[in-house]
């Protein structure tokens, strides 16, 4: 019995002594298999880093592809030194790895040609950075050029999206347009001293530059330089440059009377300066948060395309002295409610006010005399217009497709000189056009005119003269007139002809406080003004 019971433990220990084994292997064997499925899952996982594989190659013009032999597949971050031609451009162009790019110690020589499409072949001058050199390469991420060109070609850089570092040389004089095109990531650029001119569209859509520190030496910004940088918030400009100045981090020009470039993102409301008179061509273009710009009397001149594409401006106050709005002026403004033109404006430029498919409501002031090519073209949202008395001539397509149209006032005795062209895609048998009393003959005879269906006669209140020595603006609720003489006497009418109120000149000033979001008529002695508040 004793035996038998020893057997037993004996046994059952043999058995745990086995299971313990088991236990133990098993184990093991599980650890193990977790390392490997560690290892297997760092390998196959996208969201890892990339191995990086650096070479350092000793180049000789037409070899490199040779040289760098079965690494093209794999190498990550390159340094060359020797010589390299457009044909060693093109394997550089083809490493489908490559993230960081050193070439400092390379000096490019002519030798032949590199492809950027079909159609396209690139050579190379010594010493110069040729066009299209690293045109969509967009894993690259960091490149320095070498340390002897003298010009970097244009759209070098162009769609290099990932780019965030790029290392120019001091002996740099010249960079070509769209060299930085589209370059998405990257926050800013170091420009060596001895460039005095940045070329058209050099950094246009960079959306990830914030601040731009504008040389010392710099002499001339070409157009569009700073195009569509959304994220651009500030200019820094040295004391030392005798050109450019900043204002608050918007560009001026040296003498502050000339505003160059707002900053896409520094602000969405903006007063522009008091002494500023003139904002420069595409000025504002595409500041796609700005929402609200006032202008200050002083400024006199309106640049091409100052507010082109600023797709969330909603209020505009142009002052009273500007005297043209000018080409593509507030093309594509799609949310602009209303716009009134002061009365110091003569034309209306090509394509001013072109896609605002939001604008409703728009005074044109009593001085405009033409109104140019697709002015209005596609401002859907224009359910009436006035088109003031001094309108002589209305070109082509003006107001084409202005679909919206119910009524047009025309307060010109003679019909304006216009094209058959000018109310295309307006509805001509349902909007009704309304001209002077005692003029519908002559439209119903003239070119454009007498296409409407309904052609009626209106009073068009009282007549609108302007006095050259009194000037009359408004100021946020006020009517202010300038100049009128001491006891004079002052009526203010409805566009109807309704009386409102009489005032006596007491002053040079007079100021006058009326209900808002209204057009009024404003009499003095024998001459009236049309203003709207």
């Amino acid at each position: 019995m004793f035996s038998c019971k020893f057997l037993r433990l004996s046994l059952i220990n043999a058995n745990h002594r086995e299971q313990g084994s088991y236990i133990q292997s098993t184990m093991k064997i599980s650890t193990f298999c977790k390392c490997v499925l560690v290892v297997v899952c760092m390998l196959l996982s996208p969201g890892l880093k990339a191995q990086e594989v650096k070479l350092t190659i000793n180049a000789t013009p037409w070899d490199l592809y040779n040289q760098l032999g079965s690494q093209r597949d794999v190498v990550t971050d390159l340094t060359l030194t020797g010589q390299i031609n457009a044909a060693d451009i093109g394997t550089i162009r083809d490493l489908p790895k490559l993230t960081k790019l050193n070439l400092a110690g390379v000096s490019l020589v002519a030798g032949g040609t590199f492809k950027v499409s079909m159609n396209l072949d690139i050579s190379v001058v010594n010493n110069q950075v040729p066009d299209y050199m690293f045109f969509g390469m967009a894993n690259l991420i960091s490149v320095t050029l070498p340390n002897n060109v003298t010009s970097i070609g244009e759209q070098v850089f162009q769609d290099c999206t990932s780019l965030t570092q790029v290392v120019i040389p001091s002996t740099v004089k010249s960079i070509g347009i769209y060299s930085f095109g589209n370059c998405t990531s990257l926050p800013s650029v170091s420009l060596p001293s001895a460039i005095t001119t940045l070329s058209d569209y050099l950094f246009w859509s960079c959306k990830g530059m914030t601040t731009v520190t504008i040389p010392s030496n710099l002499t001339s910004i070409g157009k569009g330089t700073f195009s569509v940088c959304t994220g651009l918030t500030q200019f820094v400009v040295p004391d030392a440059n005798t050109v450019y100045s900043a204002i608050d981090g918007v560009l001026f020009n040296k003498a502050k009377t000339t505003l160059l470039t707002y900053p896409n993102s520094k602000s969405a409301v903006y007063t522009v300066p008091d002494g500023t008179t003139a904002i420069d061509s595409y000025a504002f273009e595409s500041c796609s948060g700005l929402s609200s710009v006032t202008l200050p009397n002083s400024v006199t001149s309106l640049g091409e395309g100052a507010f082109y594409n600023c797709t969330a401006l909603s209020n505009v106050n142009l002052g009273n002295s500007i005297t043209s709005v000018g080409t593509n002026a507030f093309y594509n403004c799609n949310i602009l409610p209303s716009i009134k033109i002061p009365n110091s404006v003569t034309s209306i430029g090509w394509n001013a006010f072109g896609v605002c498919r939001g604008l409703s409501s728009i005074d044109m002031g009593t001085g405009v005399t033409s109104i140019a090519l697709y002015a209005f073209t596609y401002c859907t949202g224009l359910s009436t217009i006035t088109i003031p008395a001094s309108v002589t001539t209305i070109d082509e397509w003006a107001f084409s497709y202005c679909t919206g149209l119910v009524g047009i006032h025309c307060n010109a005795k003679t019909p304006p000189t216009t094209s058959s062209t000018a109310f295309s895609g307006v509805d001509k048998t349902t909007c009704k056009l309304y001209v002077p009393t005692g003029t519908s003959v002559k439209y119903k005879s003239a070119t454009a005119w007498k296409d409407f269906k309904y052609i009626n006669e209106e009073a068009v209140g009282i007549s609108e003269i302007e006095a050259s020595n009194i000037k009359i603006y408004t100021e946020q609720d006020v009517i202010i007139i300038d100049g009128a003489d001491v006891g004079d006497e002052v009526a203010v009418y409805n566009v109807v002809g309704a009386l409102l109120q009489k005032v006596k000149v007491t002053d040079n000033v007079t100021r006058i406080y009326v209900p808002k979001n209204q057009i009024y008529l404003i009499k003095i002695t024998t001459k009236t003004f049309k203003v709207a508040l």
